[in-house]
Order: structure tokens, then C-alpha cells, then sequence
């Protein structure tokens, strides 16, 4: 697809790799922009988007097993989402920046697809883009894309779990006898599940909070800052400020590197497995099982 809207064969490989496994690495300096393309922008969102999508949802598409995507709660957050962020996006720049609200449109579809599904691609130095459409890039950052797609951040699922825990809380308040159950796709989920996603977002903010105050210390303006933290905990690559979409992150001093090194591997790794492995449990030796006489097992 690619290729039929003129990109070249090498970079269609290596931007064809880069857009499914949301890596969002370009041969080109200014990334997308420099093929200045509306039918490269189209092919790359589109993919983008699907990418974005639990890959067991596109294997039940080939399934043509259609009523059960399109009953999937996530996929129907994650398209309303891109629909607000985009909508909210080219309006704001019609309005304030472009001019032009097919330009408009363009840049919004590509930058809200690209950042929400954690891809990175960029079209524009969105940087610059007024407050109301960055604080949408911010947000997207820190959300990201499906659970089972190869897009980083939160994920749709889990945003949709506190939500639900939110509402379920605010109904106990008014009725404390109530028994109400959280669903997802129609059916029940556990509490133990419920617990986890709880556990996920404290640990997530915790670290957030803790990297954000550390990397404070340079005295960068405060948009580079948190966007910084934002773009590599969810594994996105550009973030705002000096780190925006025609920017990057080689002016951060060592140990701001290495603190933002440490979040990309939180991030990508889902935060608890990394902190397992500081867990002196996990190290510690455990003494052989043997059978005793009477046909008992011990330690």
C-alpha cells in the first residue's frame, strides 16, 4: 500500500515493520513528514489503528466472526477514544492553527492514531500545537492502545476497568447493601482481577510521580518534562516540548537518561515483572524436596 502511494521499496519495508509492531522508527529525520503525503498518512493511520487492536479480535475478523468483535468492550472504548481525540484535535487546530479543516483533520487522524497506539510516527511538530490539542497527546500517551497489540501505555482495558470500579463505587455509596458485579463483554470479572488492575495503576503512578521528580531536577520547562516521562513510560518515542515530534532526547544529562531508560523498561515490561526481580524471595535459594520414609514430602 505503501509503495502504490509512491514510498519508495526500502522505506515501505522498514515503515511497513516499524507501523505493525508500533516501533514507530523512520529511515527520515522528520519522520512522516518528510514524504508530505495525505495517501502515505492515510495508509500509515489506518494500519496504525489496526495495530492498535487485540490481535485475537483481527484473528476472529478472519474468522468472520464480526458480532463478537464488534461486541468487544475495549474496541469500542479504543474507537471512541480515537474518535474524541481526533475530533477534539483538528477542531482545536481549525480553529486556533491550520486554518484548514481538511489539513486540520489530516494531522489530527495521524497524531492521535500514532500516539494512542504508542507508535510514534509524526507528521508535524506537534509541539507547537495549542495546549488543548497537546493536553489530548498527554493523555494519549499515557493511555495507549488495546491490551494483546503490540501498543504500550495503560491500555484501553484497564482505563476501563477503573472507570468501571469508579461507577460501581459511587453506587455502594448509595446503596451499601448492593451486590453489583463489574462485566466485560458480558461477563462477570473477579475481584482478584480487579485487585491487579488497582495494584497496576498505583504502581504505575508511583513510578510515574517518582521519575518525574527526579528528572525535575534538570530544571528543563515543566511540558518537557512530564511529557518525557509519559512518552517513555508508554513507550511512544517523541513526546512534547524539546522532546516533540522533530526533536529527541540526546541534550538529557546521563543519569536523566538512565531514569528514563529504566521507564521505557517499566513500561514495556508491564511494571511487576521488573519489580519482581528486586524481590529477595525470588533470589533466594530453596532447599531440595525429599521423600520421607512414610511417604510424605519436605523440604
Amino acid at each position: 500500500a505503501l509503495m502504490l502511494c509512491g514510498m519508495p521499496l526500502f522505506d515501505s519495508i522498514n515503515h511497513a515493520f516499524a507501523t505493525v509492531a508500533t516501533g514507530g522508527f523512520s529511515i527520515k529525520n522528520n519522520s512522516i513528514a518528510y514524504y508530505d503525503s495525505a495517501a502515505i498518512d492515510g495508509v500509515l493511520t489506518f494500519f496504525m489503528f489496526v495495530s492498535g487492536i487485540n490481535f485475537n479480535l483481527l484473528y476472529l475478523l478472519i474468522l468472520r466472526r464480526f458480532a463478537q468483535v464488534f461486541k468487544n468492550d475495549e474496541l469500542r472504548v479504543y474507537v471512541f477514544v480515537v474518535l474524541i481525540g481526533i475530533t477534539l484535535i483538528s477542531l482545536n487546530l481549525f480553529f486556533t492553527f491550520a486554518g484548514s479543516l481538511g489539513y486540520s483533520l489530516r494531522l489530527a487522524a495521524f497524531q492521535t492514531v500514532s500516539i494512542l497506539t504508542t507508535t510514534g510516527f509524526a507528521t508535524a511538530a506537534f509541539e507547537g500545537w495549542p495546549q488543548l490539542s497537546k493536553a489530548c497527546l498527554l493523555i494519549m500517551m499515557m493511555l495507549g492502545g488495546c491490551a494483546g497489540s503490540t501498543a504500550g501505555g495503560i491500555k484501553i482495558i484497564r482505563g476501563l476497568f477503573v472507570f468501571k470500579i469508579g461507577h460501581r463505587e459511587m453506587k455502594r455509596l448509595l446503596h451499601p447493601r448492593a451486590v453489583d458485579t463489574i462485566n466485560i463483554n458480558g461477563k462477570p470479572i473477579d475481584d482478584s482481577v480487579l485487585r491487579g488492575v488497582n495494584a497496576y495503576i498505583c504502581a504505575y503512578l508511583l513510578l510515574f510521580f517518582l521519575s518525574f521528580i527526579i528528572i525535575s531536577s534538570y530544571n528543563f520547562d515543566l511540558e518537557t518534562t512530564i511529557s518525557a516521562v509519559a512518552a517513555c513510560f508508554g513507550n511512544v518515542g517523541p513526546g512534547l516540548g524539546s522532546v516533540g515530534g522533530m526533536g529527541n532526547y540526546s541534550f538529557w544529562p546521563p543519569v536523566a537518561k538512565i531514569v528514563l531508560l529504566i521507564d521505557m523498561l517499566f513500561g514495556r515490561l508491564e511494571i511487576f515483572p521488573v519489580l519482581l526481580f528486586f524481590l529477595p524471595e525470588v533470589w533466594r535459594a530453596r532447599k531440595p524436596v525429599s521423600k520421607k520414609a512414610n511417604g510424605s514430602f519436605s523440604e
